[in-house]
């Protein structure tokens, strides 16, 4: 009986040139099997970590970035609002308000040889000059820091910063005039304690804004 299949091939193969390429491997080697559904997400995977080199990132927990945000904040809104607090809009004279904040350092704690009454004393007392319309701007900017701190730090921040900018602002154009104003020992802790606020809101920024950097060809995540 004949068999009429040819796909099957019998006695050795025909012989070739050498320099022609078999038909069947040229066309097999520009024959690429479709990816697969299956080995994307593989790949992908592999790649993941490679686009992840070279980035950092600082995210601490968002209630601990609130807590931190806001005890500075209000550390230093109690600290600039002493003084006009003490002088109760104005009724009460400087010398007076100074006795009373002299009676408010009984309150804060001292941590062994630190006692901070003695530079938070004389800093509040150097602010007694200072106008109320900019020192209640300021109040009112560092409120705003303290409600929104629980919902965005790094905000509230910035908003703690501005007002810092105004009593900065407000110490270079009016108080350095006013040299009756304040003794040489308050200046110098007024001077300190602005200097701490302002590196205290930097590292804070420092640490709680999020960062990253790319690489070339590379995408953050």
């Amino acid at each position: 009986m004949p068999d009429d299949d040819n796909t099957i091939v019998s006695g050795p193969p025909k012989w070739r040139w050498p320099w022609r390429r078999d038909p069947e491997i040229e066309i097999g080697s520009q024959t690429r099997e479709p990816d697969s559904p299956v080995a994307a997400p593989e790949r992908a995977r592999m790649r993941l970590p490679r686009l992840r080199r070279g980035q950092r990132r600082v995210a601490p927990p968002t209630w601990l970035a609130s807590l931190l945000v806001t005890v500075v904040v209000l550390a230093a809104f109690v600290f600039h609002a002493a003084p006009h607090v003490a002088r109760m809009g104005g009724m009460v004279g400087a010398q007076d308000a100074r006795g009373l904040l002299v009676h408010l350092a009984d309150f804060i704690p001292v941590f062994g040889d630190i006692d901070p009454a003695r530079w938070l004393v004389p800093g509040a007392s150097a602010w007694l000059w200072q106008p109320l319309p900019a020192a209640f701007g300021a109040a009112v900017l560092r409120m705003v820091a303290l409600n929104i701190a629980g919902r965005d730090p790094v905000l509230a921040i910035w908003i703690a910063a501005v007002a810092l900018a105004v009593d900065t602002a407000t110490w270079l154009l009016m108080g350095l005039k006013l040299e009756s104003a304040y003794s040489a020992t308050e200046a110098a802790a007024l001077v300190a304690l602005l200097r701490v606020e302002g590196v205290t809101l930097l590292v804070l920024l420092i640490l709680l804004a999020p960062t990253g950097k790319k690489r070339s060809g590379q995408t953050a995540t």
